[in-house]
């Protein structure tokens, strides 16, 4: 069974996935999503927006942003929170093709060259950083204003009936998305103590600076999807 430490809210997406093609899973977040409030007030003018997640875009929509921004161009990460985008409402929304890198730091380049106006660019992120998009664009001659609209907060631990299917051996697999997500899942099976099912266990990582943050799990227990996308990490489980 596939373990799915997504926080909740992306949880839903990827048991959707796995179900589809006949691969049993269990949902447990490690982290859950906190909205900020975000106050206007003192921005002036912006050429466009950018968000890196769809988390950054459910803390978008919860603030009362200016309506004329619905129709600005948004840069987004990747197909997925475009798609989520063009749902909610915006009008202009962009993307780069994955294959060009993924992450924040593809926006670098696609934004240098597809974004032709001079205001300020508005960016929606996380409190945790894991790409610094502002320094990499300021390099570039694109300015951005970017205000923090959501943090994730780790849980309080793991269950006792969840540790049991661990220790019987029930969950084989283990997805990791994010470094913050992979942080979180070492300390929790260390304060869990159980480390030695942790080595046991197959880790299947979005990206490298995801595996990064495994410690003492044998090499050949982790697997790093091709591309950083939902689509190339269910690739990967299903061989």
């Amino acid at each position: 069974m596939i373990w799915i430490t997504r926080p909740q809210a992306d949880a839903c997406r990827l048991a959707t996935a796995l179900s589809e093609r006949g691969l049993a899973y269990c949902c447990y977040p490690l982290l859950e999503l906190e909205l900020l409030a975000i106050d206007y007030s003192g921005v002036r003018e912006v050429g466009g927006l950018i968000v890196t997640s769809r988390n950054g875009l459910r803390g978008a929509v919860a603030s009362l942003f200016p309506e004329s921004w619905w129709n600005l161009p948004l840069f987004a990460v990747g197909s997925a929170t475009a798609n989520m985008a063009f749902e909610l409402g915006f009008k202009d929304v962009r993307f780069p093709d994955v294959t060009q890198g993924g992450g924040a730091a593809c926006l670098v380049p696609f934004i240098k060259k597809s974004f032709e106006g001079t205001a300020p660019l508005f960016f929606w992120r996380g409190e945790d950083l894991a790409f610094d998009l502002k320094q990499a664009l300021a390099a570039e001659n694109v300015s951005i204003v970017e205000v923090v609209s959501y943090r994730m907060n780790e849980v309080g631990g793991l269950a006792t009936e969840f540790k049991a299917q661990l220790v019987n051996g029930a969950i084989s697999d283990v997805v990791l998305m994010s470094p913050r997500t992979a942080r979180a899942y070492q300390r929790f099976m260390g304060k869990a103590r159980l480390e030695g099912v942790k080595k046991n266990l197959t880790h299947f990582c979005l990206s490298q600076a995801v595996a990064d943050h495994l410690i003492d799990v044998p090499q050949e227990k982790i697997f790093i999807a091709p591309q950083p996308s939902q689509e190339a990490l269910i690739g990967l489980l299903q061989r």
